[in-house]
């Protein structure tokens, strides 16, 4: 990127991208974890909660309806990784995969 207005829109996000992505990575690993030990269930549930019912109908009314545009959602992007990765961490834990027979 050389534009400068870029750049400055740019600038925040990544920074905030960059402080979450060791959490992000960690939610991946967890959640892998859990299809790999064949609770695709729980897998599904928390991925279809968390994205379609909690993040994209609120990332559509703090960005353009609250006016808190890009950041806005960018904010609520970081906080929607890391409630995923607490609830993937939360399921690993309770350990109900260990029941699953394959």
């Amino acid at each position: 990127l050389t534009d400068p207005a870029t750049l400055e829109v740019a600038y925040v996000p990544m920074l905030i991208t960059g402080v979450v992505i060791g959490i992000d990575t960690a939610g991946l690993a967890i959640m892998h974890a859990l299809l790999g030990a064949g609770d695709t269930h729980k897998v599904m549930k928390i991925s279809v909660v968390t994205q379609w019912l909690l993040f994209l109908p609120l990332a559509a009314l703090v960005g353009p309806v609250l006016g808190f545009g890009l950041m806005g959602v960018w904010i609520l992007y970081a906080i929607y990784r890391a409630g995923q990765t607490v609830w993937f961490a939360l399921a690993w834990k309770h350990g109900r995969w260990r029941e699953i027979k394959l």
